[in-house]
């Protein structure tokens, strides 16, 4: 008869036949190949086997940090849900995807996308995957930042 066991029940099994040598080593805490066991016919001692139960592992994505950017508005599409500004620092261009409930502010005033207009100087806080930019907030500044 031919059973499949992971090494702890062989190490068991064997510790009934009067094997003690190999059943006190101990055997790694998770053992994930089977090992194939041809019991003895002459075994008349039953042994009962209970495996650990099996750990549930979930991955998940990290999350994407944001990134910073401030420059100056160059183009809205406000029924597109995109905006493009040119780079502060840089002097490139760099457009965003705007998602619904996107909070875009001008001090404590809360703002619709349709209030961005070309020229605004602004700060600009994103996300990218898969080389779609995505704005998450975006501030209005005054001449003064």
């Amino acid at each position: 008869m031919q059973k499949w066991m992971t090494v702890s029940m062989v190490a068991l099994a064997l510790a009934a036949q009067g094997c003690t040598r190999l059943a006190d080593k101990s055997a790694p805490a998770a053992v994930t190949a089977p090992v194939a066991v041809t019991a003895p016919s002459a075994v008349t001692t039953p042994v009962a086997v209970t495996a650990p139960a099996p750990v549930a592992v979930t991955a998940t994505a990290p999350e994407s940090a944001s990134v910073r950017v401030r420059g100056v508005v160059k183009e809205v599409k406000p029924d597109a849900r995109t905006f493009a500004i040119t780079l502060k620092k840089q002097g490139e261009d760099m457009s965003f995807a705007v998602g619904a409930g996107m909070p875009l502010k001008s001090g404590d005033k809360l703002l619709e996308l349709t209030d961005l207009k070309v020229g605004d100087k602004v700060r600009v806080d994103y996300t990218e995957a898969a080389g779609k930019k995505t704005a998450v907030k975006v501030r209005i500044e005054d001449d003064a930042t």
